[in-house]
């Protein structure tokens, strides 16, 4: 069985490797990106199922990567969850439903709820074998 194939964008590389660490201990194949280029960037060689996104980072904030994201054709049913201190209210519903958002995760985050919301938006497990 194929595993399910997450990408964490975040500017903090210990946040990316954290939830990595945790994802990956569930059977999902994790990749990060320090941002919003590079995660374009590999895009072009690889679709996730899912991608968890920073709504907070230097040069592109999430919400233009998440547009960038959204012009793409090929990406606009990709599953794309924001992640940030920021409060949801914030950030707006109107913003979030602008760009398709899944899912609004506040950190810092209890990793039992950042497993269960990922497994409810990508359908169960990672896809692990046995």
């Amino acid at each position: 069985m194929q595993k399910t194939k997450i990408m964490v964008v975040d500017d903090h590389p210990h946040t990316c490797q954290a939830v990595k660490y945790i994802l990956e201990n569930e059977g999902f194949e994790v990749t990060t990106a320090g941002g919003g280029h590079e995660c374009l960037n590999k895009l072009k060689d690889e679709i996730p199922n899912l991608i968890i996104i920073d709504y907070l980072m230097p040069g592109m904030d999430g919400m233009k990567l998440c547009k960038e994201i959204r012009k793409d054709k090929k990406l606009q049913s990709l599953h794309l969850v924001f992640f940030s201190v920021a409060r949801q209210e914030l950030v707006g519903e109107e913003n979030l439903r602008s760009v398709h958002i899944s899912d609004y995760i506040t950190k810092p985050f209890n990793n039992e709820d950042l497993v269960q919301r990922v497994k409810q938006i990508v359908g169960g497990g990672g896809g692990q074998n046995g």
